[in-house]
């Protein structure tokens, strides 16, 4: 039978000064470059792109978001940075004061110690970032990145009138201020809960909300359902400005 002119797609002659005698000199190209085949020996992929496996024909760009941390693997961009489009070597880092999540394609939340005001739209955000992340307010906790207005950190001894508000008040007369934005104040809550002989698990916020229900972060639902605001960051048995309400009625005051 006739033998090929050269080496298929994917692999080379290893014989480099002669003519192809037998398939049997062709061998497979290795992880990181690629052989087009005919008389081409084996090529590195180029920066951005990747052979991940061997006898590859042709290297393969890494998509956005990604980024070539060798010649045969992609790797998600770290927190802070992105990549927009394909073949990147390396990722972009965030513009001030923004950051990212990992493998992101821009960069659409606000970085530690800020919070976002005002939008939802990436493209808005990652155009005016000065606009949308503020500085963290006095005493509030912005120390994740992606704090929101509404997700703000409330030390506990502080209580803020709303969600929609950077105010917070210092707790003077009510020790009943255990703050908002995490798991372990929903587990103090609990606690607090259970030592006063009380049922339920205010701290899932799973719980259904009827006529005159305690919600965990402070809020009451009235008759109808709907939720009243009276505060951020009170214990699950407290309510009202600075926490100083008991959950049970509005008109019991504790000094």
């Amino acid at each position: 039978a006739q033998l090929p002119a050269s080496c298929p797609a994917g692999t080379y002659n290893t014989n480099i000064s002669a003519t192809l005698e037998s398939l049997n000199d062709c061998a497979g190209c290795v992880p990181g470059s690629y052989c087009a085949g005919g008389a081409a020996q084996p090529a590195e992929c180029a920066p951005g792109s990747i052979a991940s496996s061997a006898n590859m024909s042709a290297c393969e760009l890494c998509p956005a978001g990604r980024y070539a941390a060798s010649r045969t693997a992609c790797e998600e961009c770290g927190e802070g940075t992105y990549s927009v489009s394909k073949g990147l070597s390396q990722c972009i880092p965030c513009p001030h004061p923004l950051s990212a999540e990992r493998g992101s394609v821009t960069c659409a939340v606000c970085k530690a110690d800020y919070y976002l005001l005002g939008s939802e739209d990436p493209v808005d955000i990652f155009a005016f970032p000065t606009k949308h992340c503020k500085l963290c307010p006095p005493h509030a906790d912005c120390s994740a990145p992606g704090t929101t207005l509404e997700t703000l950190g409330v030390p506990p001894g502080f209580w803020r009138a709303s969600k929609l508000t950077t105010e917070l008040h210092k707790c003077v007369a009510s020790a009943h201020c255990s703050g908002s934005g995490g798991t372990a104040v929903a587990e103090r809550s609990r606690r607090l809960l259970a030592a006063s002989g009380a049922s339920g698990d205010l701290g899932s916020g799973e719980e259904e909300h009827g006529s005159g229900d305690p919600l965990f972060d402070g809020s009451w639902a009235n008759a109808e359902g709907v939720e009243t605001r009276h505060g951020d960051g009170c214990n699950a048995s407290h309510t009202g400005p600075r926490c100083e309400w008991c959950i049970m009625s509005e008109l019991q005051y504790f000094d």
